[in-house]
């Protein structure tokens, strides 16, 4: 395999990285179909298929849920049947991923990430994120946020670049949680994290959700019931499904969702990708567009 590292590498810029994105994402809807596994798009890829039909257009990582049963029926499988190829599964049960939900990478780019050091690959990826028993009880579910916030900040600092940050206040953050991140160790945080995730069962749970991978705290909460029936969606010309109950879904976490952010506010999370010229003459013959945006390329 080439390394997009060495001798004649391409930038990528946005749009081919939603490019790489959505072909991880089709990868992983035919392993899925293949093995009767189910997974829904959910977050900011589901934010953008309803509001723009596809990525949105400074967005540049793709989010997909999956019940913890198919979860774990997915990371079994592809100990006898990996993906194979340009593709990998990582998670921390396989021991590819310190952190708590799976990525499925595609190895064939490099990522630099600029303030944490390499959580697996690096490589370009899809998220993976769990979906797990929720309690009914507030005060409980608060109590699980406020653990789970804790374990993933030093999960996360674990594994910090030290100094770096693009804000002062992320660099003290870190700082302050950094000895005893380091001392405690990356898997040991994100085992605890996977085990938190667990702690009520999916199957005998009313009320689901991600625990261990959701940021907006009760508002990701969903009843089991309307959870486990399908919608279909569009996403950048091809058809997925998602939870029947994803405009309440939506609302939960980002309030009036069709309604774009400031300017300001809009960002990508990832940045310093590379891939080998050959790799990048690849993708182009897939998505000929993409050589528009490379003119010193033209030729």
């Amino acid at each position: 395999m080439s390394n997009p590292q060495q001798g004649d590498s391409v930038a990528l810029n946005l749009q081919d990285v939603q490019a790489v994105g959505l072909d991880i994402l089709l990868k992983f809807d035919e392993y899925c179909k293949r093995h009767g596994l189910r997974f829904y798009l959910c977050g900011g890829t589901l934010l953008g298929a309803v509001r723009h039909g596809g990525f949105i257009p400074w967005d540049d990582d793709i989010d997909v849920f999956m019940a913890r049963p198919d979860f774990d029926r997915l990371i079994e499988l592809d100990r006898t049947e990996p993906f194979g190829g340009d593709y990998e599964l990582a998670c921390v049960l396989n021991g590819k991923l310190p952190r708590a939900f799976a990525k499925l990478y595609f190895t064939r780019t490099h990522v630099d990430r600029p303030y944490l050091k390499p959580i697996g690959g690096p490589h370009l990826w899809i998220d993976i994120l769990p979906v797990d028993g929720l309690p009914d009880d507030p005060g409980v579910y608060h109590r699980l946020l406020r653990l789970r916030n804790f374990l993933e900040m030093q999960n996360l600092a674990s594994m910090w670049k030290v100094g770096k940050g693009h804000r002062k206040k992320m660099i003290l953050q870190y700082a302050a949680r950094y000895p005893l991140a380091v001392l405690v160790g990356k898997w040991r945080w994100a085992r605890w994290m996977d085990r938190l995730g667990r702690r009520l069962p999916y199957e005998t749970s009313p009320t689901v959700g991600t625990l261990v991978s959701g940021r907006y705290g009760p508002g990701e909460a969903m009843p089991k019931a309307r959870y486990e029936i399908p919608a279909k969606i569009d996403f950048a010309g091809h058809s997925f499904e998602t939870m029947s109950c994803y405009r309440e879904y939506l609302s939960g976490i980002y309030g009036d969702y069709m309604t774009p952010p400031p300017e300001n506010c809009r960002g990508s999370h990832i940045v310093g990708v590379t891939m080998s010229r050959g790799d990048f003459d690849a993708l182009c013959r897939k998505h000929p567009e993409l050589r528009e945006g490379h003119p010193e390329l033209r030729g």
